[in-house]
């Protein structure tokens, strides 16, 4: 009788194994991967909000007030585009084209983050609208309050006189979700939250927000001699 040499090969166990080993070091690579391309957005975000922050107070100083909010049938402009003491709507989107902002646009015309949603900008109607008509020296509050969290307990306020808030809704865009935190950034009041970021479910948190302050624009204006 003819013998056959033993063939050798993998057995199914031990191929199992390697796709395990495969998988764990490929989710050791994309998981870091994903991270990272995370935080250079956030980084992203938060660099274009200290440039709206900039042309904010760069506007203020060169008009006397600030810009109202845009709207989605604004074009991109201060809704509306002039001296007011009532803006259109207190609660609205940078106005990028008023700003003379160079960022990406959605078809609206409204200025948007790294992840593609429109950056959020609330301007107080305090004092009548003043902000938005003349800022005077007589205006020394705004009414806006910014807290760690939606509860806004004494302790957990970070201010309570803002006169315009700037916010990237991050990630998750105003996506319906069951943070309170999250849902204070786009409820139309006067409370908006900075919180710590979370994934945890119900408590998710990726905003992004600056405010100016009245003491912010008097300090710019008094420099250049218009206060």
């Amino acid at each position: 009788m003819t013998k056959h040499p033993l063939q050798s090969g993998f057995s199914l166990i031990e191929i199992a194994i390697v796709l395990v080993i495969v998988g764990v070091l490929l989710g050791g690579i994309i998981t870091p991967m994903a991270s990272q391309h995370q935080q250079k957005k956030i980084k992203e975000a938060e660099t274009q909000l200290e440039d709206i922050y900039r042309a904010l107070l760069g506007f203020a100083i060169l008009n006397d007030r600030l810009p109202c909010p845009a709207t989605t049938a604004s074009n991109g402009l201060a809704a509306p585009n002039g001296a007011t003491t009532n803006c259109t709507q207190e609660h609205g989107f940078i106005p990028g084209n008023t700003l003379g902002f160079d960022a990406l646009q959605n078809a609206n015309s409204i200025t948007t983050d790294p992840w593609g949603n429109p950056i959020r900008y609330s301007l107080t109607n305090f004092d009548s609208g003043a902000f938005s008509d003349q800022i005077t020296v007589n205006q020394s509050s705004g009414d806006y309050t910014v807290c760690q969290a939606s509860s806004c307990a004494a302790d957990e306020v970070i201010t309570d006189n803002a006169t315009a808030i700037i916010c990237s809704l991050g990630k998750n865009g105003a996506q319906p979700i069951n943070s309170q935190n999250q849902r204070e950034n786009t409820d139309a009041d006067i409370r908006f939250v900075r919180a710590e970021f979370s994934e945890a479910a119900g408590s998710e948190f990726d905003d992004i927000c600056r405010w100016i302050s009245p003491n912010v624009l008097a300090l710019e204006l008094s420099r250049v001699g218009k206060l």
